[in-house]
């Protein structure tokens, strides 16, 4: 708008205007962006968003086996990190069961520090899903932590590429495991302890672009909520929050950032979508969806720390704005003498965009804005065809044992390149 368009809407000389506080007081009638404390949001199409105070999460990918190591991640803890993402999966042999009460009892022992109260530990386990369902539990009754135990029975045996079909009467063994634990878990933690992990980042590592990475994640959760149902029969009566409180799911973000905060968005109300659908009592306004951002390890380059700091900034800062429930800032290219460096990097990467941008304090930035909305628009329904192409097949575990996943992962790349020759 020019200043001669101003002038003449306004009916006066622009530059005598009041454009006090004072002088704008009943003119313009705007909500507060900056709140003082979390608030839910309904603003937007994606109405299931709120603001949440994202913590920082910490993944042990080292193995943690006496004092020295809990000592470094005390000192992350006391820094601000309020997740602990701890591998307990057979291959990596990152924490034993006897180590992990070591290592509650030794955060429990430093309160002064820091509340436990406020810090959330989660283990990925990949079998022996009932033995640490137990240990996790004596902790939670014992240190009031919350946390998630995040079993993942199929993508656990996709990862490891097992033939599902062959191993059928395993999975389904697994899949009893799981739905056990969540049904006690339901019952005694409530939102306190997620018990069902959709990894959906495994997706990305492994090649998938962003529809598919929405859609393996979506139809793993369709198929655990299967289960759910299977197991709980005539006896059990499932409940939209109590089930949709189970669910932890985790997506990549990385340099992209209005794909990454997007693809947030549409994983939280796609999710809630098939909740309605696949539980007659669900409430499609608003479920509390756990979602964990992981950073796009894909795009780091192993010798460029510096260029690594700008695509992990991207990524932290989509997670923030798009409202993630914990997420991971990682930085690769140090090499072991400078991993010190490394890691006060990335945490400090967080407490600038959460605290000094005040990131956290924003109610939903993400709504009214065209473009996301566009996009949001668009990467639905793009994850939408590609779900109803997996339920066509039968469903995740007859689609991935057919192997229709690499025609999927061949047609998206190809039209990948397509693009780029277009653009050149």
């Amino acid at each position: 708008m020019t200043m001669e368009k101003w002038e003449k809407a306004v009916g006066e000389n622009a530059s005598k205007l009041d454009f006090s506080p004072k002088g704008l007081e009943g003119v313009l009638k705007l909500k507060p962006l900056y709140l003082d404390r979390p608030t839910t949001s309904t603003a937007g199409t994606a109405s299931s968003i709120s603001t949440t105070q994202t913590p920082l999460c910490a993944s042990s990918l080292q193995a943690i086996k006496g004092a020295n190591d809990f000592e470094a991640i005390l000192l992350e803890v006391v820094n601000g990190v309020g997740e602990l993402w701890i591998d307990v999966r057979k291959e990596t042999q990152a924490l034993s069961i006897n180590t992990f009460r070591e290592l509650v009892a030794c955060l429990d022992g430093h309160r002064e520090l820091f509340p436990m109260k406020n810090l959330r530990l989660a283990l990925l386990p990949d079998e022996n899903f009932e033995r640490w369902y137990v240990e996790f539990r004596k902790a939670y009754m014992e240190y009031e932590f919350e946390g998630s135990l995040g079993i993942d029975p199929l993508g656990t045996l996709i990862r490891k590429d097992l033939p599902l079909v062959s191993i059928d009467q395993k999975l389904r063994e697994m899949e009893q495991q799981m739905a056990h634990i969540a049904f006690i878990a339901m019952d005694e933690f409530k939102s306190s302890v997620q018990s069902i992990f959709v990894n959906g980042a495994q997706y990305e590592e492994a090649g998938a672009n962003a529809v598919l990475e929405l859609s393996y994640a979506l139809a793993t959760a369709k198929h655990y909520l299967q289960v759910l149902k299977r197991e709980a029969g005539k006896n059990i009566r499932l409940k939209s929050q109590a089930v949709a409180e189970q669910f932890l799911f985790s997506v990549s973000v990385g340099s992209d950032f209005f794909l990454s905060l997007t693809k947030i968005r549409v994983l939280r109300d796609l999710f809630t979508q098939m909740l309605s659908e696949e539980i007659s009592e669900s409430n499609s306004v608003h479920m509390p969806i756990r979602i964990h951002a992981c950073p796009s390890l894909r795009e780091f380059d192993p010798q460029d720390v510096w260029s690594n700091t700008l695509r992990g900034t991207a990524g932290v800062w989509a997670a923030l704005v798009g409202n993630a429930d914990s997420t991971l800032c990682t930085l690769i290219g140090h090499d072991e003498k400078h991993q010190a460096l490394t890691r006060f990097m990335a945490i400090n990467t967080f407490h600038v965009l959460n605290e000094e941008a005040h990131l956290s304090k924003v109610c939903d930035p993400a709504s009214g804005s065209y473009y996301l909305e566009h996009l949001y628009s668009e990467l639905s329904c793009k994850v939408a065809e590609e779900l109803a192409l997996i339920e066509g097949e039968g469903g995740m575990v007859s689609f991935w044992e057919k192997r229709k996943h690499i025609d999927l992962a061949a047609k998206a790349n190809a039209k990948s390149e397509n693009q780029q020759r277009n653009s050149l």
